[in-house]
Order: C-alpha cells, then structure tokens, then sequence
C-alpha cells in the first residue's frame, strides 16, 4: 500500500468487511500514516464493536486500540447498519412479495443511510475540531424486519410478508456464493447476537455532524422505489 500513501495528507481507513486479517491490516495502514506522516487519520468502524459475541466487531475494537495510541491525530467513526444492505430485499419485495432475513420479524434492529454516513465522513475529514473524537453514528430509528416488509409494502403497493430464512439454508448459500469460512461463521453470531439482544444506537451525533435529522428508513425506501421506476 505503499504507493497509494505517496502524496496524501489525510487517510480515511475503510478495512475490507469481515476479514479475518482485519487487525492486521489496519496496523500496516496505520504504521505508513505514521511513517508520513499524515495530518488526519480517520478509521470507519462499527457501532458497538466491544461486543465479544461479534469477532468481527472486536477485531475493529482492537484496530481502535491502536489508533489510540498512535501518534496520529484521530476521528473514530461508528456507524451501525447500513439501510444499503437491504435492497436486495427490497427488490425480492418487489418481485416476489416477500423480505427474506435470517433473524426473528420482532428484532429490534437500528439502520443509517449510508450517503449520510459519507456527509458526516467529509463533515469530519480534515477538521481540527474532530480530532481525538470518536462518534457513533445511527439514524435513531428502531425497526423490526416485520415493521420493515409492513413499510416496503406500502410503498411497493403490494403486500409484502417477512419470512424468516433458515439457517442452514443460509450457510449453504453464502457458500455457493463464495463467502469464505470466517465470513460465513463471523455473520452467523452476528444473527444470534441480533436475534438475541437487537442492535441499534442514537442520531444525535449524526444529527449534529449533518445539520439535520438522519434519513428514515421510509424516505430510503421511497428514494429506491424511484430509481427503480426511473431506471425501467
């Protein structure tokens, strides 16, 4: 990664979704932005990453462990789940009237979009004022995946039902996929933990880093449905 530090003053660290090196990884990015060094380090992590449950929530809570003693100034961001996430099944509501998910329809589960975690990135990139800050980032809304088809399929205009996909279904489709054996376990606690206790957090600070109240879910939804009709 060398090269792609020639030149560069500031660094926002994205590490690869669910790997397994992850740690490593972000001490290697970590040691050339020290070695430059840059003005301004900022590390995209996960809401909760203490979380044991998690592997890979942990691995990031390891990453910032080390952010925290480089001698870089620092922003810690952490967002939690990305509305993104559920277009595909926004598009199997759309043509086959049901939302597949590998939990329970009551998980309590919060969801931010994810251009405005990109606002609030270039809020903070940069920015004095951010330094040594770690922000937890969510859009404020609690969901169910039952709440969420009930609100796909008015906008849709079609009934929409939520099915609980089984888990050994799941497995075997990651892995016709070709998600590794790491990915594929590291998700499988991540739905025992959802299932378990939900996930979700606060909009105030992202409220705050955007100037407004975070995209809802139902604003998302409605956004997609459109580009999906413009795009026909």
């Amino acid at each position: 990664m060398e090269a792609a530090f020639e030149g560069i003053s500031h660094v926002y660290h994205i590490p690869p979704n669910m790997h397994e090196e992850e740690e490593a990884i972000g001490e290697n990015v970590l040691r050339l932005a020290e070695e430059r060094p840059v003005e301004h380090f900022v590390y995209h992590s996960v809401l909760h990453p203490y979380v044991r449950a998690m592997p890979h929530h942990l691995k990031k809570a390891r990453v910032e462990e080390m952010v925290f003693i480089s001698d870089l100034p620092f922003t810690i961001m952490q967002p939690e789940a990305y509305m993104q996430n559920y277009i595909p099944g926004l598009a199997q509501a759309r043509s086959e009237g049901i939302f597949p998910v590998p939990y329970p329809a009551d998980t309590l589960l919060g969801i931010v979009d994810l251009e405005d975690i990109a606002r609030a990135a270039t809020a903070v990139l940069g920015r004095p004022e951010h330094y040594q800050a770690t922000y937890e980032l969510a859009g404020g809304e609690c969901w169910t995946p039952q709440r969420m088809a009930e609100t796909m399929g008015e906008v849709l205009k079609r009934p929409v039902r939520v099915v609980e996909i089984d888990r050994s279904a799941w497995a075997r489709q990651a892995l016709q996929s070709g998600m590794n054996r790491y990915q594929r376990e590291t998700l499988q606690l991540m739905f025992d933990y959802y299932s378990q206790y939900g996930f979700w957090g606060n909009s105030t600070v992202l409220g705050h880093l955007l100037g407004h109240t975070p995209k809802t879910f139902r604003e998302f939804l409605v956004e997609q449905e459109r580009s999906s009709t413009d795009a026909g």
